[in-house]
């Protein structure tokens, strides 16, 4: 997108408000880098996931999320226990099922 497209919407000013109510330091990081989507279908995409989880607060109430400053820290002191992983470990994401299915094939077949 062109740049003074962005200074006409005041993008910027968009941008500060966004990232003025996020709930974590990370949140807030990934906020202030927002750029504007230009493709037709990522933008479908994000509008229905926006309307999607407006209903969801709507109807629920907000969500009480809230992290500690050392969060980045806490992500790489678990990254680096999962590349530390022996030969043989494998660590498999809780929503993974088939992941650790195959895992456990390939276990029964040696």
């Amino acid at each position: 997108m062109h740049l003074s497209a962005l200074r006409a919407l005041e993008f910027d000013r968009i941008v500060e408000a966004v990232t003025s109510v996020a709930l974590t330091p990370m949140g807030a990081e990934r906020l202030q880098g927002l750029a504007p989507a230009t493709e037709a279908h990522a933008v479908a995409h994000q509008l229905a996931a926006t309307s999607e989880t407006a209903r969801y607060l709507s109807a629920n109430g907000p969500i009480p999320l809230r992290a500690s400053g050392d969060l980045p820290q806490v992500f790489a002191a678990l990254l680096g226990m999962l590349n530390s992983c022996a030969s043989g470990v494998s660590v498999v994401n809780i929503d993974n099922g088939f992941g650790a299915a195959s895992i456990a094939s390939l276990i029964n077949h040696l």
